[in-house]
């Protein structure tokens, strides 16, 4: 177990010393050793300092995971300033919305959103919004991705909206690197905000400490199999997630290559591992539909990796099964390790042991590791943990509904999810508390989200909507609206294009079908279950 008391700049800086020659970062085919990185870091802590961020301060970043996004997240950890992480999906008026909230003094973007978010511009109450392109750190690339920006038009943004600048005109590195000593985080303090829609559909700030993330990033015990700092590691998941920022940090800080993809389509997937053959991989549930395929050609020897880290849902049994089989065929010596947790928790609350007996029992989770406590109250899965949960940023009411106190006098976290542990502390989740509706790339749905929204077009009566079965994806769902009309005339197109423009693309329903009127059960509320039923029945 690593010292949980040091930052999580501190504990990169031991790791870039004690491996100062090593890769670090491999970002298309871009290689960057961990002096290298060091040095880009505390660059990014001088640049930060000249634009006067200060301990405390929390700047807002929108990005995927390229070298920046790690660089900005260890050198605000430095100074003692607190990232806060958005998903790069919310529509202009959820960014302004969190910045507000959270008094963002900076926001970094990627460019493929700049326009988008300059739209908002009078009401984004940052001091600067810094422009990373994806290829500020691939030499040669630049130059010509700068091109293409001016003849698609992207550099009207930066002439229009003063507040504008690219990363460049943030990060010079001629300029030195900042030599302070840096920042000493107290256990219980805030370092960084992570977004969540937790059960009720509304974003909302989760506060982690540096203790809550050192517990995740080592826990006991470890979660990779037979870890070396020699290994590689595909980190494929976006770090404005707090599981991909936790691969991220969990692989650098033990002095692996990184192998850093921002942008992973589920179908380039099997291609990556072929590619770079990773020791250890990081994925969701649908980067394995391949596994679901009639035919497979690939005949690739797996016997180089270690450890195959599969979460963000909940896994059907014979669909792990597949998987496992898939893999041994082709000499992986292991089963895929599950883990369970959240973002309130910083993440891991369980994984599934090697040669557990429980493996493809219905709902199985994993064992708890040794920081948590787990137990249930009617029904929900609770956590408790000598460590602090702060809950969420300026939302006591919700945070009073995450952390209670049970009758023990401690404080316990409500996961939101229905299950059951044993005695061995094996947890076992058998469904969602609240209606949430998981896609194959682990985006939350919230059906009240979508509801709202097409409740306010002024033909419609009445919504519900409920997950179907994706029929690409067939372990995660989309969601499905079932509309009642006012009165006749409005097509599904109208309503479609109705709900493109108001909501973020993963929250655009797959389908809607207009009914008479919605089902209802003996309490006088909406029937959901029979609309799930009713809506397999026609498939």
């Amino acid at each position: 177990m690593k010292d949980t008391a040091l930052g999580l700049y501190e504990t990169f800086k031991v790791a870039a010393e004690t491996h100062s020659d090593k890769v670090a970062l491999c970002y298309f085919d871009v290689e960057t050793t961990y002096s290298q990185l060091l040095d880009n870091v505390d660059a990014t802590a001088l640049a930060f300092r000249q634009q006067g961020i200060r301990q405390g301060d929390i700047v807002s970043l929108a990005l995927p995971s390229l070298p920046e996004s790690l660089m900005c997240f260890l050198a605000l950890n430095k100074i003692g300033a607190v990232p806060c992480m958005i998903d790069v999906r919310y529509t202009p008026e959820e960014f302004c919305k969190i910045i507000d909230r959270t008094q963002s003094r900076m926001l970094f973007i990627m460019g493929l959103y700049a326009a988008n978010i300059a739209t908002a511009d009078e009401r984004l109450n940052v001091e600067k919004v810094v422009v990373c392109s994806g290829a500020d750190s691939i030499p040669n690339v630049s130059f010509w991705f700068g091109v293409g920006e001016w003849f698609n038009g992207r550099h009207k943004v930066f002439r229009k909206h003063k507040k504008f600048c690219h990363w460049k005109d943030f990060y010079n590195p001629s300029q030195g690197k900042d030599q302070s000593e840096p920042y000493h985080w107290k256990p219980d303090e805030m370092a960084a905000l992570f977004q969540t829609s937790g059960t009720t559909g509304t974003v909302k700030s989760v506060m982690l400490t540096t203790e809550n993330i050192m517990h995740s990033v080592f826990p006991d015990p470890p979660i990779l199999n037979d870890l070396s700092s020699d290994d590689t590691a595909l980190c494929i998941l976006p770090i404005f997630a707090f599981f991909g920022a936790n691969t991220l940090m969990l692989t650098l800080f033990q002095g692996m290559r990184i192998v850093l993809i921002p942008i992973a389509p589920r179908e380039e997937f099997l291609k990556l591992l072929t590619q770079y053959k990773p020791q250890h991989v990081f994925s969701v549930p649908a980067y394995w539909d391949f596994v679901n395929a009639e035919q497979d050609d690939v005949q690739e020897d797996f016997s180089y990796l270690k450890s195959v880290n599969v979460a963000g849902d909940i896994l059907n049994t014979a669909f792990e099964r597949r998987i496992n089989e898939y893999l041994h065929q082709r000499n992986y010596p292991y089963d895929i390790t599950k883990a369970y947790g959240m973002t309130e928790t910083a993440g891991v609350i369980a994984f599934t042991p090697q040669g557990s007996t429980h493996q493809y029992e219905q709902g199985f989770s994993g064992k708890s590791v040794k920081c948590y406590k787990v137990t249930t109250l009617d029904d929900e899965i609770c956590v408790h943990s000598e460590m602090k949960f702060l809950g969420y940023y300026k939302n006591e009411e919700a945070t009073r509904q995450l952390i209670q106190t049970h009758t023990d006098g401690n404080p316990w976290l409500h996961t939101g999810d229905m299950g059951y542990v044993d005695d061995e502390g094996n947890i076992f989740v058998i469904g969602r508390k609240k209606r949430m509706i998981v896609r194959h790339d682990g985006s939350k749905v919230f059906p009240v989200e979508i509801e709202d929204c097409i409740v306010r077009h002024p033909s419609v009566a009445a919504c519900a909507v409920v997950g179907v079965t994706d029929p690409e994806h067939t372990e995660s769902q989309l969601p499905k609206a079932f509309v009642v009309l006012k009165e006749k005339g409005t097509n599904v197109e109208e309503l479609m294009a109705h709900c493109k423009s108001s909501l973020p693309v993963h929250l655009v329903p797959s389908s809607i079908e207009f009914v008479e009127a919605l089902p209802l059960n003996g309490n006088g509320k909406v029937d959901y279950q029979r609309l799930e039923k009713q809506d397999s029945s026609q498939s």
